[in-house]
């Protein structure tokens, strides 16, 4: 079981584009009672993971994989919809159809994130067909 780390650039969890870079350790999303939490990778998911990231460089660069440690999870509950004092998430969820957040300039610990082009146009494609969730480890 794996865990795939990306710098992550060009994206936006609400009005703001975010150029990053990013470091994020990335998990398939489990998502169950309105909890959210991240599992380790199989071997097929991080190969297409994996993939998925070196096809997309204008979002993601420097990936490295390692192995999965089910005691270092990240997650978000019902008490990450209060607003942080942060300046960005500690969580980030990728999926094909982003949930973003309804008013512009509140920062959650757990957020969904949509991917930009360089410009900072809304160049979202999600092709996997399993979400993620990315806990930021360094900004």
């Amino acid at each position: 079981m794996y865990k795939l780390e990306t710098t992550l650039m060009n994206f936006r969890f609400n009005t703001i584009q975010q150029l990053g870079p990013y470091k994020v350790n990335w998990y398939r999303l489990h998502e169950e009672d309105g909890e959210a939490e991240g599992v380790c990778l199989t071997k097929d998911e991080l190969d297409r993971l994996t993939d998925f990231v070196i096809n997309n460089k204008t979002n993601f660069s420097d990936s490295n994989y390692f192995q999965c440690n089910e005691a270092e999870m990240p997650g978000c509950s019902i008490y990450d919809l209060l607003p942080s004092k942060s300046r960005t998430p500690i969580n980030l969820i990728l999926r094909k159809v982003p949930k973003l957040a309804k008013r512009g300039g509140e920062i959650h610990p757990c957020m969904d994130i949509e991917l930009l082009k360089q410009n900072g146009v809304l160049g979202h494609t999600y092709n996997l067909d399993f979400d993620l969730i990315g806990e930021v480890i360094s900004d």
